[in-house]
This record gives C-alpha cells, structure tokens and sequence, in this order.
C-alpha cells in the first residue's frame, strides 16, 4: 500500500503546475488514501471516482465506460492498483482514450523512485533509544505535554493518560481546563496533584511540544490554535468508544468540525470505531486502532467488589446497575433517552424485591436537563437521592465515575444508544439495552446484538427476573463481541497511549 507522503509528493508536482483535475481509478486501499490525501493537504476533490466493482453500490462512483463518455483532456487521471499485471492490463485500457501523459501511475512512480519510509535512516534505528530521549531532555529540559480536559465527565478517559506522563520522567505534564463545569474539573486534578490551567488563560506562547485532545464539546479559544505553530504532535485520543451518529458520514464530519482546525496528526479509537472507518472512505494512515484508555479503571473496577460508604446495604444481593444517557433538547425527547418510559416499571420492580440491589446513576447532565427544562426543582433532585438513601436497597449514584458502579453490578440496564453498552462489555456482565420503539433501528447493529433487548415494562422486568435466578444465555454472545469491539481490556492503555505518543515524537525530533 502506498503511503501518504509517496502519494503527496507525485500529487503536488502536478498540482504546483497548475494541474487540480484529477480522476482516482480503482477505488480499493490506495484509492480511498489518495482521495483523502487531495482533501487534507490540497482541498480538492477529484472529478471522478472509477471503480467497476463499486459504481453498483454507490452511485458517487462511475464505471470505466462511463468514464469514457464523461472524460475531458484536461483531467489527469491517477491510476492507483499495485499488482504489476494488473497495472498494466488497467493502463493499456485507459491508454485507449485517455493520452499516456494525463495517466498519473503511482505504481510506475514507485519503481523509478525508491519509496523512502525512514527505515533504517531514523536515529531511533541505529542509536538505543535511551540516546534519542536524553538528546530531547537536553534540546528541551522536559517535553512540554499539554492535555485538554474539556469536561468532568472524560476525567475517565484522560485520567491513566495523565498518570502514565507524569511517570515517565522526560515529560512535563499541563492540563488545560475548559470553563465548562470548570469547578469539577479543577477537583479531578486536584485530587491527583495535576498541574493544570484555565482554557482562557493559556497561551499558545507557552510553546508546548505535543497536545493531547479527547473531545471539543466547547469554543476553541487563540491559544490553543497556536499549539499547532510550535507542537510537533498533536493527538486526538478519542474519548468515546461508540459514535453517537447514525453514520460513519455524519460521525466523521463531526470529527472534522471538532478536530480539523488544529490539523491533528493522529487520531486514536478503539476497536468498534476504529473498524467502521478502516472500511469507509475517510480511512488515512492517522487512523490508529489503539485501545480507549476508560477501560483501564473499568479493568481495575471490577477485579474485585468494593463497597464505598453508604452501599454496604448491597452486599448479598444481585445488584442491578441503572444507568442513562441523556439529549434532550429544546424540549424534545430523543429516541436515545428511555428515562421516562421505565423509571416506573424500575423502582416499581425495587421496591417489590428488596432481595436485590439497584445503583441508579443517572447522567450528571441528565440531571442539569431535568433541571433546566423544570421537570425536576432542586428540591425533588435532594427528595430523591433521600429516597434512595432511606431505601434499603437503592444507591444514587453521583460519583465521579462508574467504576465503583461496575465493581458491585451484576447486570447493566441502559439506555441502547448510550455508550454504555460498549464500555460494560468487557466487564462480561449481562447488559439490557432499552429502546423507546422497535422502529429505533441500532447505530451499531452488531455491538447491540450482543445485549439483551427492552421494548417495553414487561422486557426489563424479564431481565431482573433473569439475573436473579442467575441466567445468562447470551455470555458466549458477549464474549465473542467483547475480543471483536475492545482492543485491550487490562487497564494498560493510558500507558500505550502514551507509548504512542512518545515514540512519534521520538521519531521527529531523530529526523531533526
């Protein structure tokens, strides 16, 4: 497969002589990579894309005799298969209407020109590598690593991160806290003895070496776009293991409104994420598949039930993990939120079987929309967390994360477009997915076939009934699902990130 600065070198000698028409044929691997690389570096599109095999499917893509009736002489077209047979039959063909020196064919560029990768040339593959950190602590005293915390509710993704550069003695670690919920975020790196900053008050002037993003749910403010004339990397460290988009169009155009204008040079996601995009257009060599770093809380979590104060009233019982997403918006429930639908049926079902346990963990900004919009006051919210205080088994669960949660849980009930169901299948635990309509067709067909389902009162009341008497038919299910849409489930990743991180940049300070 070629690689992005082979096909970005042979594009921009045609481009800087004024050539911006091209045609990408075939459209496997190499035609996706160079469609993404006339976006990202030039803003073009090409004027054609020419598959015989995918012109069926999507009617963006025309055939080769379609080609033939739409082709003008100032296009150039960029003929991208590598099989050297294959290359040459595809070449005679075009070279029956299309003159020999409007056919741009990488795979002959290749072999007149050595491909260079690096290999061998790097610092970092002649001198130990123990070399090439001590020339960074000396160019730069520490590596300035900078990490945005946008919102309290990823400190579970950004958390392991943070421990695994603080550790690592090359680094100096920032964390840049956004005004949103900002006292809660400004605790979490308190209570970890983070150094950290106000979003507003942090200037690109600070010259940090790599920045790390997870989400953008705020404005981007001038001193983090200066990040990019000084940073040698920059990372987006995806938070979420689902996207929350009903396709991987809308969710990719979502990361390029979030991420774009910092112009990031990797992005990480885990296994179900990663998967989607490998196999759609958007597919680039930034992509890279490398596990989400809120497992490793989760991995530790649920090695062994602890009981925080006030839950020692659940020790015994089958214990019921309740949680939901949230969304609503201007005053419309959306099909993601089945909160109103099953509270009844929920607590009707606790207050009947006090032999179980249930932790009701409702969204922190679940609640902050119950309060805006006036279906809950203040007062009900403080009504309800002594509800379930004084019940005997019932918890609210307001904790910074779920992983206390996870720890006791014997079953997971959640809404089925919350992440959730992603983030408790490694656990192995049983998971019920609630639904407000059959016609809610899944985002991620396959990742909710290895939950149970809930349509209606009588399907969850199924699932308590079920885990009470301590069945799970869909294990195998969950497990098969689990090696197929986690990466790695062994609380290292905030590690592997970070390993990531810094043998890229490793290998650009070796190039300087």
């Amino acid at each position: 497969m070629y690689n992005d600065n082979f096909i970005k070198n042979i594009l921009k000698k045609y481009i800087d002589k004024q050539v911006n028409k091209f045609i990408i044929y075939p459209f496997g691997m190499n035609g996706v990579r160079v469609k993404n690389v006339m976006q990202d570096y030039f803003d073009l599109k090409p004027c054609f894309i020419v598959d015989n095999e995918y012109s069926k499917y999507n009617q963006n893509i025309i055939d080769l005799t379609e080609l033939k009736v739409a082709y003008k002489k100032d296009m150039h077209i960029i003929l991208t298969v590598e099989n050297e047979d294959v290359n040459s039959k595809m070449f005679n063909e075009l070279c029956e209407f299309i003159p020999s020196a409007n056919i741009i064919n990488l795979y002959s560029h290749k072999k007149e020109k050595m491909e260079y990768d690096g290999n061998g040339f790097l610092l970092k593959d002649f001198l130990p590598l123990e070399q090439v950190i001590e020339t960074c602590r000396k160019k730069h005293n520490k590596v300035k690593v900078r990490i945005s915390h946008c919102s309290p509710t990823i400190w579970n993704v950004i958390n392991t991160v943070c421990q695994a550069f603080r550790e690592d003695s090359i680094f100096d670690l920032l964390l840049i806290i956004d005004e949103y919920q900002s006292e809660r975020s400004i605790r979490q790196a308190e209570k970890y003895g983070y150094k950290y900053i106000m979003c507003n008050e942090y200037s690109g002037g600070d010259k940090p070496d790599i920045l790390i993003l997870c989400a953008s749910f705020n404005k981007v403010t001038d001193g983090m776009l200066e990040c990019r004339n000084y940073a040698k990397l920059i990372v987006v460290a995806y938070w979420s293991v689902i996207r929350y988009d009903e396709s991987v169009e809308l969710f990719w155009e979502r990361i390029k409104k979030d991420f774009g204008i910092y112009r990031p040079d990797y992005y990480l996601f885990d296994s179900l994420q990663y998967k989607e995009i490998r196999d759609s257009n958007y597919f680039s060599e930034k992509i890279v598949e490398l596990g989400n770093s809120k497992f490793d809380e989760i991995y530790h979590a649920v090695q062994k039930k602890q009981y925080i104060d006030g839950w020692d009233k659940l020790k015994g019982k089958i214990t019921v993990l309740w949680t939901t997403t949230h969304g609503i918006d201007n005053m419309v429930i959306p099909k993601t939120l089945t909160f109103d639908l099953y509270a009844r049926t929920v607590f009707g079902y606790a207050d009947k079987n006090q032999e179980m346990g249930f932790i009701f963990r409702p969204h922190s900004s679940f609640v902050i929309e119950m309060l805006r919009f006036g279906f809950w006051s203040h007062e009900d919210l403080r009504r309800l967390k002594q509800y379930c205080a004084n019940s005997s088994n019932i918890v609210y669960d307001d904790t910074e994360t779920y992983d206390n949660a996870f720890s006791i849980a014997d079953g997971v009930l959640t809404d089925a477009f919350c992440g959730i169901i992603c983030s408790a299948l490694p656990t192995l635990k049983p998971i019920c997915a609630a639904y407000r309509s059959k016609k809610d067709l899944h985002w991620h067909p396959n990742l909710a076939d290895s939950c149970y389902s809930a349509y209606e009162s009588e399907d969850i009341i199924a699932f308590f009934e079920m885990l009470k008497n301590k069945q799970d038919p869909m294990l195998e299910i969950r497990k098969k699902a689990s090696k197929e849409f986690i990466k790695h489930f062994d609380g290292k990743n905030g590690y592997r990130i970070k390993e990531f991180i810094k043998n890229k940049y490793i290998e650009r300070e070796a190039i300087e």
